[in-house]
C-alpha cells in the first residue's frame, strides 16, 4: 500500500505542474482519493484526512466547472434560438418532419395544405442556412428544439 501512496503523490506532483488544468483536475481527484485510501490503510490517519479533504475540494471545483459549462451551453443555445424566431406552426411541422412524416402527412395532421407545410419547412431550412430536410432535423435536435 505504501507503493500506491508514493505513486499517487508522484502523480499529484506531476499534475500540479501540468499546464492542462482541465484534464488534470479529473486525474487529481482520482489520485487524491487513492492517496487517502493508501494512507488510511497504512494507519496514517491524519495524512489520510488531509488527502481526503483535498479530494473533496477538487471534486467540488469539478462540479463548479461542470455547472458553468452547462450554463454557458444553455446561454449559447438560447442565443441561437432567439435569433431563429420559429413560430409554433413551424415547430409543429419540424417535429412531424423529424418523425418521418411527408409534407402531405404533416398537412393532414395539422389541418393545413401540403404546400403550406412545405413552405414552413423551407422557411426553417433557410433560417438554419441548410438545404436538406435531414440536416434541418439534425440541427434542430442539436439545438434542443426537438427531442431525439
Amino acid at each position: 500500500m505504501r507503493g500506491a501512496g508514493r505513486a499517487a503523490k508522484q502523480a499529484l506532483d506531476c499534475l500540479a505542474r501540468s499546464p492542462y488544468r482541465a484534464v488534470s483536475l479529473a486525474l487529481s481527484i482520482d489520485a487524491e482519493r487513492l492517496l487517502a485510501e493508501s494512507q488510511a490503510a497504512c494507519g496514517e490517519f491524519d495524512d489520510a484526512l488531509q488527502s481526503h479533504r483535498r479530494h473533496v475540494d477538487a471534486y467540488g471545483r469539478r462540479a463548479v466547472y461542470l455547472q458553468q459549462a452547462r450554463l454557458d451551453s444553455l446561454r449559447a443555445r438560447h442565443a441561437v434560438l432567439t435569433g431563429l424566431n420559429l413560430t409554433a406552426r413551424e415547430l409543429d411541422c419540424l417535429r412531424l418532419c423529424a418523425i418521418g412524416k411527408t409534407a402531405s402527412e404533416i398537412g393532414e395532421a395539422l389541418g393545413i395544405s401540403e404546400w403550406t407545410a412545405v413552405y414552413h419547412l423551407d422557411r426553417i431550412k433557410k433560417r438554419f442556412g441548410l438545404s436538406k430536410r435531414h440536416q434541418m432535423v439534425t440541427r434542430a435536435m442539436s439545438l434542443g428544439l426537438i427531442a431525439a
